[in-house]
C-alpha cells in the first residue's frame, strides 16, 4: 500500500506577492490573480475583485471576493499586489523541487475536475525508515522536515501522511489544529475522513450546503443516506466521492518535471540603492536556490547575480542589468554557502561597480550544475568540520581573488625545483601514481616566485643539484637544497644555498 504527503499550503498568493516585493512583507496587503502577462498594478480598478488577502488585512476586516475600493475604504493603508498565474505555477514547481529529497516522484495536480488547488503531493512509500526507527516514528518525523523545507522557502503549510492523496490533501486542510501530527495510519482513511467536515469533499458549494441543510455536518454522516439517493444528487463525482468515504483512494499523481536550471528574482515596488539592500533580498533567493538544489541532489557550480536598473534613472546608452558572475569550485547546494559567495562577491566588487542606478529587480540562476557526490558517514567517527568549511572557503577566495588561483598542490614530473609544485582546480583528483621523478626527500608544502635572503644557522639537508649548461663547459654552478628555520617567516623553509648567496625558495609541510 502507498503512502502520500500532502503540503497544504495556507495563502500561497500571498507569499508569492511579499517575495516578489519584500518591502510589504508586514503591511496589510490584498492579492489579485491575473491570467495576464502583461498586467500590473497600475491596470488595476475599483470594481476589481480582490483573490486573496493577508493576515493582517483579514483581522481589519478586509474579506476575499471583496473589490478594491470597499477594502480600500476598510483599510486606507491597505496594499495591492497582481500576481500572475505563471509565478503561482513557478512556486508550486520550486516546492515539488526541493520535495524530491523525500520521495522519487512530486505532483502539484491530480485531475482537473477535482479541487485541488495549494496542494503539493510527495509519494513517500518506503521512505519512512529512514527517519526513523518505525513507520510511525519515521512518517511523524518526515513531516516535521518537509514542513521546515516549505516553510525556509517562503511558505506556511500544514502536512499531512495518509494511503492516497486526496484523503492526505483532505487531512491537511481541514483537521483540526488539535489533531497533532497528521499522519493517518494505513487502513485507517474511511476513520480520518469521517471527521472532517463535508467541505473537504470535492464538490459543488450548493452540494455542500444541501448536505449542510439536511444535516449532515461531517463526511461520516453520509454513510447513513442511501447510496442511490446520495448518488443523484453527487452526480458525476457519486463514485469517486462514495469511494472517498470509505478511505479508498487511488488517485494516480502526476509527476513534477523540475526545469533544467533553476532561477530564482524578486522585484521590487521601490528601488534599492544600497548593497546591504541587495544582500537582503539575495538572502531569500539563496534560500529557496538553496532548498531546491538539495532536492534534486545536485549543485551549483556557476552562478549569475542579475540586476536590473530603473529604466528611467539609467543611462539608454548603456546596458540596463548587471550580471555578476561567480564560479565555484565545487558544486554547492546549501542556502549558507550560496549566500556567503554571493554575500563576498558582492562585497568584493563594492557599491560603486554595482548600485548604478536604483535597483528593480534581483536574480540569482545557476547557470551550471553538477551531481554532489558524498560519501557515507562512518558510524563511530564524526565527520570533520574542515571537510564541510572548506568548499565554502575556496569558493570565498575564489571571489576574492580569482577560481584560478585557488586549488591544491600537487607534485609533478620536473627535475625543476621551482616547478616540482603545481596548483590543481579545487576538487580535481590528484593521480594515483606517483611522478616518475619522486624524490625520497621532503617536498615543499609550496614555493614562491619572489625569494627572500635568511641566514643559515642550522640546516638539514635535503638535496643538491648541478646545473649543466651545455653551450658553456666552464660554468657549472652547484645549487644545494636545505630545511632551516626562519625567524622572519615563523615556518619551516627550504632554502637554496650557492656559493654565496642563500634564499628561501618554498615553505615546508
Amino acid at each position: 500500500m502507498r503512502r502520500v504527503a500532502a503540503v497544504a499550503l495556507h495563502s500561497v498568493l500571498v507569499d508569492v506577492a511579499r517575495m516578489a516585493s519584500p518591502e510589504v512583507s508586514d503591511a496589510p496587503l490584498a492579492v489579485v490573480l491575473v491570467h495576464q502577462e502583461d498586467r500590473d498594478e497600475s491596470s488595476i480598478l475599483g470594481n476589481t475583485r480582490i483573490t486573496s488577502v493577508s493576515r493582517e488585512a483579514y483581522d481589519l476586516g478586509v474579506r476575499g471576493a471583496m473589490t478594491v475600493a470597499q477594502a480600500k475604504a476598510k483599510v486606507s493603508d491597505l496594499r495591492v499586489r497582481v500576481v500572475r498565474a505563471s509565478q503561482v505555477r513557478r512556486t508550486f514547481a520550486a516546492l515539488a523541487e526541493a520535495c524530491i529529497a523525500f520521495g522519487a516522484t512530486t505532483a502539484v495536480s491530480i485531475d482537473a475536475k477535482w479541487n485541488d488547488e495549494e496542494i503539493v503531493w510527495i509519494d513517500v512509500t518506503g521512505c519512512a525508515h529512514l527517519h526513523g526507527p518505525t513507520e510511525l516514528l519515521g512518517e511523524r518525523a518526515m513531516i516535521e522536515k518537509i514542513g521546515s523545507c516549505v516553510r525556509a522557502m517562503g511558505h506556511a503549510c500544514r502536512v499531512a501522511i495518509a494511503d492516497g492523496p486526496r484523503v492526505a490533501a483532505a487531512v491537511a486542510r481541514f483537521a483540526p489544529e488539535s489533531a497533532g501530527r497528521l499522519v493517518i495510519p494505513r487502513g485507517k482513511g474511511a476513520a480520518a475522513m469521517g471527521k472532517l467536515p463535508t467541505m473537504a469533499l470535492p464538490i459543488d458549494a450548493d452540494t455542500t450546503q444541501w448536505l449542510q441543510s439536511l444535516g449532515l455536518r461531517r463526511i461520516g454522516d453520509l454513510t447513513t443516506l442511501p447510496r442511490t439517493a446520495l448518488g443523484s444528487r453527487l452526480g458525476s463525482h457519486a463514485s469517486d466521492v462514495m469511494a472517498l468515504v470509505s478511505g479508498d483512494d487511488r488517485a494516480p499523481l502526476r509527476p513534477c518535471v523540475p526545469e533544467e536550471l533553476p532561477r530564482e528574482s524578486a522585484s521590487l515596488e521601490y528601488g534599492i540603492e544600497r548593497t546591504d539592500q541587495v544582500l537582503f533580498v539575495a538572502k531569500t533567493l539563496c534560500d529557496r536556490l538553496g532548498a531546491r538544489l538539495e532536492g534534486r541532489g545536485e549543485g551549483a557550480l556557476l552562478m549569475t547575480l542579475s540586476l536590473t536598473y530603473d529604466r528611467a534613472m539609467v543611462d539608454p546608452s548603456t546596458d540596463r542589468r548587471c550580471l555578476v558572475k561567480m564560479s565555484l569550485p565545487s558544486p554547492l547546494a546549501r542556502a549558507a554557502d550560496l549566500f556567503s559567495i554571493v554575500r563576498t562577491r558582492v562585497d568584493a566588487l563594492g557599491h560603486q561597480a554595482l548600485v548604478r542606478a536604483p535597483i528593480v529587480e534581483v536574480a540569482l540562476v545557476v547557470n551550471e550544475l553538477a551531481l554532489r557526490v558524498r560519501d557515507n558517514m562512518h558510524m563511530f567517527v564524526p565527520e570533520a568540520k574542515a571537510d564541510r568549511a572548506l568548499p565554502r572557503l575556496c569558493a570565498e577566495l575564489a571571489q576574492e581573488i580569482g577560481p584560478a588561483r585557488v586549488g591544491t598542490l600537487a607534485v609533478t614530473d620536473s627535475w625543476i625545483q621551482e616547478a616540482r609544485t603545481t596548483l590543481l582546480p579545487y576538487g580535481t583528483k590528484r593521480p594515483k601514481d606517483k611522478p616518475r621523478f619522486y624524490s625520497k626527500s621532503e617536498e615543499p608544502l609550496r614555493l614562491t616566485t619572489l625569494p627572500h635572503g635568511v641566514k643559515v644557522k642550522s640546516a638539514r639537508p635535503v638535496f643538491r643539484s648541478e646545473l649543466a649548461l651545455w653551450w658553456s663547459p666552464k660554468a657549472r654552478p652547484i645549487e644545494s637544497f636545505v630545511v632551516a628555520w626562519s625567524d622572519r617567516d615563523r615556518a619551516s623553509v627550504l632554502v637554496r644555498v650557492r656559493e654565496t648567496t642563500s634564499a628561501v625558495v618554498g615553505w615546508m609541510s
